[in-house]
């Protein structure tokens, strides 16, 4: 059964990647943070998907990576 898992910041540039695999414009510890960060905290919930929200121009408690713009994502998975 699909549910909420949770609800992050999410920073604004994992939302290409996240969506659509798309790492144009992203560096390669960019790409290593996004899925090292899926991975530790939902891995059991795989597959995962992502309703984004409201947009905040400057957060300074993204759920990873330094202050930056992010995205309100709910996180959606599987229970384990």
């Amino acid at each position: 059964m699909i549910e909420l898992i949770d609800t992050v910041n999410m920073p604004a540039y994992a939302i290409p990647y996240l969506m659509n695999s798309d790492s144009s414009g992203l560096s390669s510890a960019e790409i290593e943070e996004i899925e090292c960060n899926i991975t530790e905290f939902y891995e059991e919930y795989l597959p995962l998907s992502f309703k984004y929200g409201e947009a905040d121009e400057f957060n300074i408690n993204p759920a990873f990576g330094l202050p930056c713009e992010t995205i309100k994502t709910e996180i959606w998975g599987t229970s384990p």
